[in-house]
């Protein structure tokens, strides 16, 4: 960049950094601000405290480049900033909107500890192996974890190796846990049983549509990522609607908590915390 700018002294050497943040809510409201820090480029990159362009960017009205500046000075100026904050008071709003109504109702999105299919690394989907002996005992150690966290009801899907992760769980916190059949895994359809090697074996363009994330993949020819997120949305919502407490513990499988946050994979007795509000169905997008 300084050897194609060589030449150039003065205006000719103007730049600026630019953010265009946004901000959307469950219900699909959608703000955006845009923040820019101008400045020029400096004939030489000096400091050591930036990244980037940092080095060689001096902002307008100062003498030196923003690799000299400290972080908090740089928050005052920088693009990110100024967008950010342009964004504060639509976000206050909202949560403001959310408070008013109530809705401050947490979930705690459990997978089930693990199974004697798990240990055999089988898919499973709607098929009912029991927890294995290695299963019950992190479920144990789970409750352990699960005291501190004060939940006030205990949800869970019906399917044997989530019912006795949960039935675990209840008796160690005192909660009775209440069946929830839309919660089950993804119907794994003709995969459920087999290895992942003997479904890559006979099955591998299928196997490799699933596993690109696309939410219309149907697993072994059953259900897709996006009937799961739908089922399971629904019956969650639920859940808090009805349930009138505000800490819910909710035993499910993997492949849910994946329909509903593609980036999460949770481990056997993995969970995450969640507002209800997260969990309601996002805007249609055309």
């Amino acid at each position: 960049l300084l050897d194609q700018l060589a030449a150039r002294t003065g205006s000719d050497r103007r730049a600026r950094f630019v953010c265009v943040a946004a901000f959307v809510t469950p219900e699909g409201e959608t703000w955006t601000a845009r923040g820019e820090c101008a400045g020029r480029i400096a004939d030489a990159p000096e400091g050591d405290a930036g990244f980037g362009y940092d080095p060689v960017f001096v902002p307008r009205g100062a003498s030196r480049a923003l690799a000299c500046w400290s972080a908090e000075e740089k928050n005052r100026i920088s693009h990110r900033a100024l967008a950010f904050r342009a964004l504060t008071q639509p976000a206050e709003r909202s949560l403001a909107r959310v408070a008013a109504a109530g809705d401050g109702t947490r979930i705690w999105l459990i997978r089930h500890a693990e199974s004697t299919w798990n240990a055999e690394g089988r898919w499973q989907g709607t098929a009912d192996p029991p927890l294995s002996v290695r299963g019950r005992a992190a479920a144990r150690k789970l409750a352990g974890t699960l005291r501190q966290e004060d939940l006030e009801a205990l949800f869970t899907s019906d399917l044997a190796r989530a019912s006795e992760t949960a039935a675990l769980l209840g008796e160690a916190l005192g909660l009775v846990p209440q069946p929830v059949p839309a919660l089950r895994e993804i119907d794994a359809g003709r995969w459920s049983g087999r290895t992942r090697a003997e479904i890559e074996a006979d099955d591998a363009e299928a196997l490799a549509r699933f596993d690109s994330g696309d939410p219309d993949a149907p697993a072994g020819g059953a259900e897709c990522r996006r009937a799961a997120a739908a089922r399971a949305r629904q019956a969650l919502g639920g859940i808090a609607a009805d349930s009138g407490r505000d800490r819910i513990g909710v035993v499910t499988h993997g492949g849910v908590v994946r329909s509903l946050f593609p980036e999460l994979e949770l481990a056997n007795t993995g969970f995450v915390v969640v507002e209800a509000a997260a969990l309601r169905a996002p805007p249609e997008t055309s």
